[in-house]
């Protein structure tokens, strides 16, 4: 299982990859293209060539293999309106370019047509050979009212670039080439300022995560991006470079064991814990969301303890937090007052109005928990979805402030009841697996968790429990803001990484 909290980095570096791959995630690949405005402008000023009568036009886009030329192509009906492309693959014959253009009349009607001529970056001998009978079998039509179409050939071979549009330029000069550039414009792609913050985004919409949860912060990716001629030199980069830390990390956790660091948020007001819970996690597993959390440490007026120990770590910070697999979950108050009436000892029971409670309604209440759910996938059964249980009672509400206010010096207590609820509901469910709780025992590596749950041979479910109340009362903890709970997660999160000399 634990192979699996450290996933490798994947950036796509070719529009196929990236077009699959935004499938996958149900988005349309064209939302994660930057916009390259020199040919972005280029391509206005050939659409505004057609459109001034002068026909159709052939150009050649010439650039770096990487530098993104059929995905900027492949892209444009993002940044124009009535764009309509069409691929002309290699298996296709040039000759027969008027023709396949005609076939696309009724379904390219009332839109600037653009066709790309892709695969073709480094044109064989035949292609140069036959490129004069080509152009001049496009010549008339492109004199034509169907020929009014913007042709563009991605190129990366300098030499082969010059010879075809010299070629162009010689059988019709300006009735297929457009004056300035003679058929060749320079294709520079993205400018290096923007690299990160596109692979970022792409990584962040492709698997929920962006660089720095693989160890990319923008300190380590500068050199890289001084390397990179292209995007897509970029991308090999911080892959390769993802791919060290990556398995320095993996090496430790199979060495020293895998913690996962899940904190339970208790609270008297189930809006409030959802609220605080939802603002610093992300996606459907409660992972912490690490653009929330890594604003702590980066925070200069922040001078405690711990905000100074991660930024000796701040390189790193996103990929310790997800090698700890750190989430947060909410702990309604009807479960923490269950637990307490049927697991509490006598001093956190006697809080309680009513002290006696049924086990059975107690698992009940936290199976219907995200983080029982989550405890299950982990345990690799099958968990439906969580769902809040009813309406919480004013009395349940009081009765969790109770035993809130014990807190301050009776929070192990506290630990012991929900961490034997979870026992109990576990093994009521047929899943005898280990459970440590507050034993203060060495689980992995000297880590001391409140409630420890072994799910495999050196691998733990690490429950911290943090007792909190929106409407303060005796307790020093006494607030369910996000503001609070981000410390006391980086601090948890500092001790098992000092604990596993992470």
């Amino acid at each position: 299982m634990s192979t699996s909290i450290l996933a490798p980095l994947l950036l796509p570096r070719r529009w196929e990859v990236l077009t699959n791959r935004a499938k996958e995630a149900g988005l349309d690949p064209s939302d994660l293209v930057e916009r390259v405005a020199s040919a972005e402008s280029r391509v206005d000023q050939l659409l505004s060539r057609i459109q001034s009568g002068s026909g159709g036009v052939f150009e050649i886009f010439l650039g770096k293999s990487g530098s993104g030329k059929t995905t900027f192509v492949k892209s444009l009906p993002k940044f124009f309106e009535n764009i309509h492309i069409t691929s002309i693959p290699p298996s296709e014959n040039l000759e027969n370019l008027p023709e396949i253009i005609k076939s696309k009349n009724q379904e390219a009607a009332g839109k600037h047509k653009i066709v790309l001529i892709e695969k073709r970056d480094n044109p064989r001998k035949e292609d140069i050979e036959k490129s004069k009978e080509n152009f001049i079998s496009w010549l008339d039509f492109l004199r034509e009212g169907e020929g009014n179409i913007v042709i563009l050939w991605t190129m990366t071979d300098i030499s082969a670039a010059k010879e075809i549009s010299e070629i162009a330029w010689n059988v019709g000069r300006d009735s297929i080439c457009a004056h300035d550039t003679k058929g060749v414009f320079n294709f520079t792609g993205i400018d290096k300022q923007k690299f990160y913050d596109i692979a970022d985004n792409t990584a962040l919409n492709l698997s929920g995560d962006g660089l720095e949860a693989y160890g990319l912060s923008r300190e380590i990716a500068a050199p890289l991006i001084d390397t990179s001629e292209t995007i897509s030199d970029f991308y090999q980069q911080v892959i390769s470079e993802s791919e060290k830390s990556t398995t320095h990390f993996k090496s430790l956790i199979k060495e020293r064991g895998q913690p996962r660091l899940w904190v339970l948020l208790h609270g008297d007001d189930r809006s409030a814990i959802g609220h605080t819970v939802g603002s610093l996690t992300q996606g459907s597993h409660w992972q912490v969301d690490l653009s929330r959390i890594l604003d702590t440490i980066d925070d200069s007026n922040n001078t405690a303890t711990y905000a100074k120990e991660w930024r000796k770590r701040r390189s790193n910070a996103g990929q310790l937090l997800r090698a700890l697999d750190a989430r947060v979950f909410a702990v309604p108050p009807n479960v923490s007052v269950n637990a307490v009436r049927c697991f509490g000892d006598t001093i956190v029971k006697n809080a309680l109005g009513n002290k006696s409670g049924s086990k059975t309604a107690a698992a009940s209440s936290l199976r219907s928990t995200p983080v029982y759910k989550e405890l299950l996938i982990v345990l690799g059964r099958e968990a439906s979805p969580s769902k809040a249980s009813g309406k919480i009672s004013d009395t349940t509400v009081k009765e969790y402030q109770a035993i809130q206010a014990l807190a301050r010096n009776n929070d192990e207590k506290l630990n012991q009841a929900i961490g034997r609820l979870f026992e109990y509901t576990l093994r009521e469910d047929g899943l005898n697996f280990e459970v440590s709780i507050e034993k203060r025992s060495n689980l992995i590596s000297g880590i001391q968790a409140d409630i420890g749950i072994r799910v495999g041979s050196a691998e733990f479910v690490c429950l911290e429990p943090t007792w909190r109340s929106k409407n303060g009362g005796t307790s020093e903890q006494n607030t369910l803001s996000e503001g609070h709970i981000k410390p006391y997660l980086l601090e948890k999160a500092l001790k098992y990484i000092t604990a596993m000399d992470m």
